[in-house]
């Protein structure tokens, strides 16, 4: 049985396979003709090997045993047939079935454990070996497929990380809290399953300060899993320093089942370093937030 070192591709040269296709293009030119019936063996030992690998999970060792081995001697006269198969297969595994039928129960551990790095091999070998059983129409879709993923999850993880960049570091402090559990800093944890919450029946504020700068949103999320707790009617106060720009009138809706997020739009140009919260009235019980960001 081959080890890891011999194989043809170096994990690079994997990468760089799966994303251009050019080893499996240069083997199905090197086929010409003989390229169809040679993918068919390919797809037919893959197939081979997938029901193997259903067989061991089912926990049908020996027969996913016998399967394998099938597989791996047809791949083995392929390459025979067809040499240009030579350097994506050649790091195919070699596993001998026991010429008597075995049971699950019979196979020695060690047999198992050879069973499983055969099938993990033949896997990675054959996966590496597909794009040679493709046709040229395909291997165009496989990489427009491909990249055009990459470039999607590259423009997302940007996106996000932009967004992220964008949330404002804060120092929060509140006129007063519902016990320990419900402490003001739960507002600024970046976890909406916790919350600040006033005393029951009583108006106060939470306020956040950050480094001073120019402010677009306000974002308040309310109480969350505490369906008698919320802030209502709220004014948002904004500052610079020790003065007061500007006030806003801002309503909050309970939450119910999911996140209930409120974003205020700043209206004001002037860098500002300190937001203050009052909620004046609340839902049931008593006011309180889950979650502050400042962008």
């Amino acid at each position: 049985m081959s080890d890891r070192g011999s194989t043809v591709f170096s994990a690079f040269d994997e990468l760089r396979e799966f994303f251009t296709l050019r080893e499996g293009e240069r083997v199905a030119s090197a086929l010409g003709e003989a390229q169809p019936a040679a993918a068919r063996a390919l797809r037919l030992g893959a197939q081979r090997v997938r029901a193997a690998q259903a067989l061991a999970q089912s926990g049908h060792r020996a027969e996913a045993e016998r399967l394998l081995a099938l597989a791996l001697a047809s791949l083995s006269s392929a390459r025979e047939e067809w040499p240009a198969l030579e350097p994506m297969l050649r790091a195919l595994p070699s596993l001998a079935a026991s010429e008597e039928p075995a049971l699950d129960e019979e196979l020695s551990p060690e047999r198992v454990a050879a069973l499983d790095s055969a099938l993990e091999e033949s896997s990675r070998v054959l996966t590496r070996a597909e794009s040679a059983s493709i046709d040229k129409r395909g291997r165009l879709a496989a990489r427009v497929r491909r990249n055009g993923a990459v470039v999607f999850v590259c423009t997302f993880a940007a996106v996000v990380g932009w967004q992220q960049s964008r949330v404002v570091k804060l120092t929060p402090r509140a006129s007063s809290t519902f016990g320990a559990q419900y402490i003001h800093t739960n507002a600024t944890d970046g976890y909406v399953a916790t919350n600040w919450l006033l005393p029951d029946g009583t108006p106060g504020w939470l306020e956040v300060s950050f480094d001073r700068r120019r402010v677009s949103t306000l974002e308040m999320t309310n109480v969350q899993n505490l369906s008698h707790y919320g802030a209502a009617d709220t004014t948002v106060e904004l500052y610079s320093g020790a003065r007061l720009v500007r006030s806003l009138d801002v309503s909050m809706r309970a939450t119910v089942n999911t996140a209930n997020v409120t974003r205020v739009a700043i209206p004001v140009r002037e860098p500002l370093d300190r937001i203050r919260i009052n909620i004046r009235t609340f839902h049931d019980l008593g006011g309180g937030l889950s979650e502050v960001k400042v962008r």
